[in-house]
């Protein structure tokens, strides 16, 4: 894997996760927390994140093995994902979040359910991005480009986390 690669892959997955259109969903979810309690939250769902892109490039040919799955039925199945995902986006429909009761106190928030469950997954990182990953991990093979693989979702995630 070149370094142009490298840092296009990076992008990729930054761009992907797009941690600027999570940014009201963040604030409509952590609006009962307190700063402590969202940075917290930030912290929890990057590490969520991190772990979610280096196990899916580190473990994806494994997956696709166990699974008895071809690389090219991944590769449609993903990208038919990805485009399904894309046609929601452009219906913006209003209310289709679960919202909080609004009684809720500070010290209350549940900070390891909402970091990990709605805001990583499936919020951050969703099934068209795992299986970018795991197609991503499969193009480049040896032990080298998945541990450069692993560095661009590492940094990547630091660039979600200091976006939120």
């Amino acid at each position: 894997m070149l370094w142009n690669q490298f840092i296009g892959i990076t992008i990729l997955l930054y761009a992907l996760t797009n941690p600027v259109g999570a940014i009201p969903i963040f604030l409509t979810i952590t609006r009962q927390a307190g700063s402590a309690s969202i940075h917290r939250i930030i912290v929890l769902a990057c590490t969520a994140v991190a772990i979610f892109f280096v196990g899916a490039a580190v473990l994806g040919k494994q997956i696709l093995n166990f699974f008895n799955v071809g690389l090219d039925d991944f590769r449609i199945a993903g990208g038919l994902l990805a485009l399904v995902i894309a046609l929601e986006m452009f219906q913006a429909q209003y209310g289709k979040f679960m919202q909080p009761p609004s009684g809720v106190d500070r010290s209350e928030v549940d900070i390891h359910g909402w970091a990990i469950t709605p805001f990583a997954f499936p919020l951050l990182v969703g099934p068209a991005e795992v299986s970018i990953i795991i197609t991503l991990s499969n193009d480049n093979l040896g032990w080298s480009s998945t541990a450069l693989l692993g560095a661009a979702s590492i940094i990547a995630t630091f660039l979600i986390g200091s976006t939120l």
